[in-house]
């Protein structure tokens, strides 16, 4: 029996006993790949929120330096208004000194008019000229006491004249004063204003670290989800190939069975072609080379390029902003970029496990390999391999496309490796 012949039989075993576990393997991938993007929008509102909190902590830290700046001011202004105080008492004291000397000068003055008064009589003009011994003598003691009344009344206005100038001095320092008292009401209505301000920005933090906290925990939620999709995933194509691998052992079985009875029923007829002596040539039948008696064995390969003629990397493995909508997302596999229908092949030997089409990927394919590898090939125009298909390294699987969630022609090349995926570089390159 041919080989293709035993290829049509795994692929006919394999459309009527698997097609319901790779169903559900779509679906479950289509389920990671809706949590995977629910726990990215999440990441996304703990970063704005992160964010808004720093905003707020800076704002808060703000507040209670400029709080800190006027409590400095509040004590800077009641030390003035000690000191101003202090002012006014001293300028009080001078007050109360001056008008007790303007008094003194004015009893003093008054006390030499009233002599004066007294003594006119005796003491007239006509007594002191008498008096005196010449004319001379007579103007000199008029102009002694003229001096002595003119001096008396200098003194006691210059005396006025400080007592006003004292009073306009503890007028200004009283309106200081007033004006002080005042600019401490002003900062200390600012300083309350601040507090409130102080006390809702750390409500608002307090909120908005709380809400960062349940999107954490909605976020942690959402990925052990995604592992357990993706162990749902894994556990699912184990069965699968379980499966396919038990279906072969059984076409096998039964191909070695009728491959005894076909070369028993040849070696009855050519004993009974030698009884006849009628000369005839046997052609056993040629032995499959990757078959060993019951088991079904996978010719083990190295990696292979698989875009062969094709270099052009586009996007490596790892984190990498989304081409559609910009935010940051972990990139799981190689694009390889080129002209669309471009040959993919294998890139090592092993069993089809999936040949079909998912929202994300479009046409893809999923290779296991011997070496519990595993590779996929995603965004082809058309796959050329079914489900349960044997390939070898360098065999043709599909054509190189744009289908799914592509920008333009590419090969989309992923490597798992127990269950993770890995950077493909780290075992295929150019």
């Amino acid at each position: 029996m041919k080989k293709i012949g035993s290829l049509f039989l795994v692929l006919a075993l394999l459309l009527t006993a698997m097609v319901p576990s790779f169903a559900t393997i779509e679906e479950q991938e289509q389920r990671l790949e809706d949590l995977e993007n629910q726990r990215q929008l999440k990441q996304e509102d703990i970063d704005a929120t992160s964010s808004e909190i720093s905003l707020t902590q800076a704002s808060i830290e703000e507040v209670i330096a400029e709080k800190n700046r006027l409590e400095e001011q509040i004590k800077q202004t009641d030390l003035d208004i000690i000191e101003k105080q202090e002012d006014i008492a001293k300028v009080q004291a001078e007050l109360k000194e001056a008008r007790a000397e303007v008094l003194a000068q004015q009893e003093d003055f008054g006390g030499r008019l009233r002599v004066m008064y007294l003594n006119k009589d005796s003491e007239s003009f006509l007594s002191l000229l008498l008096k005196s011994r010449s004319i001379e003598d007579f103007l000199t003691k008029i102009d002694f006491m003229k001096s002595i009344a003119d001096e008396d009344q200098r003194v006691l206005d210059d005396l006025k004249e400080k007592q006003v100038s004292i009073e306009k001095l503890e007028k200004v320092e009283q309106e200081n004063l007033a004006d002080l008292h005042i600019m401490q009401e002003s900062l200390e209505k600012d300083k309350a204003s601040l507090v409130a301000v102080e006390q809702a920005l750390e409500a608002r933090r307090a909120e908005l670290e709380a809400k960062r906290a349940q999107l954490e925990e909605e976020a942690n939620a959402l990925l052990a989800e995604s592992e357990s999709v993706r162990n749902s995933i894994e556990d699912l194509k184990a069965e699968a190939i379980r499966i396919a691998l038990e279906r072969e052992n059984a076409r096998i079985a039964a191909e070695e069975a009728a491959r005894i009875a076909a070369e028993e029923a040849a070696r009855i007829a050519a004993e009974q072609e030698a009884a006849a002596d009628v000369p005839d040539e046997y052609y056993p039948e040629p032995e499959i080379p990757d078959v060993n008696r019951g088991d079904l064995v996978i010719p083990s390969s190295g990696f292979v390029w698989p875009a062969p003629g094709v270099y052009l990397i586009t996007s490596p493995f790892g984190w990498r902003a989304d081409p559609f909508y910009g935010h940051t997302l972990f990139h799981n596999g190689t694009d390889i970029a080129g002209p669309t229908g471009s040959p993919i092949v294998a890139a090592a030997s092993g069993i089809v496990v999936f040949s079909g089409w998912g929202n994300s990927y479009g046409n893809y394919v999923v290779i296991s390999h011997p070496n519990g590898y595993e590779t996929l090939y995603a965004h082809g125009s058309g796959n050329t391999v079914s489900a349960g298909d044997i390939v070898n390294a360098g065999d043709l699987i599909q054509y190189m496309g744009s289908t799914g969630y592509s920008t333009g022609p590419h090969l989309h090349f992923e490597v798992i490796s127990g269950g993770q995926n890995i950077d493909p570089m780290s075992v295929v390159a150019p």
